[in-house]
């Protein structure tokens, strides 16, 4: 059973400088396919080729996003943080979550430089 990444906030040009915090840097939405059975999620993997800010940023942290489409607010849930000095792979996890093909599921990636 699939789960499409659709295309989301274009957030590809942020100037960023040393200090900056929770920078939105990525939005997408995860959607399970109509008729599809529900899907469970543990984990996201990202990878310099989608998120090119990966090489600067300390950490990152990847939010589920409360419906502002790429601004970080108090209706953000936070799924996870990776700070990437310790991390050997680009992967998020946190506690499973399931996708119903009639909830689409936006994602915000945010970094610490």
């Amino acid at each position: 059973h699939a789960v499409y990444v659709l295309a989301g906030i274009d957030l590809a040009e942020v100037n960023v400088q040393a200090g900056d915090v929770d920078v939105p840097l990525l939005s997408f939405k995860l959607l399970v396919p109509t008729g599809s059975v529900d899907v469970t999620l543990d984990s996201i993997r990202l990878d310099a080729t989608n998120l090119l800010a990966l090489d600067s940023a300390e950490s990152l942290q990847v939010y589920i996003d409360g419906g502002t489409r790429g601004e970080l607010d108090a209706l953000d849930v936070p799924l996870a943080t990776l700070n990437l000095a310790d991390a050997d792979a680009l992967t998020f996890e946190f506690p499973t979550r399931t996708l119903a093909p009639e909830l689409p599921l936006w994602l915000l990636v945010v970094g610490d430089f």
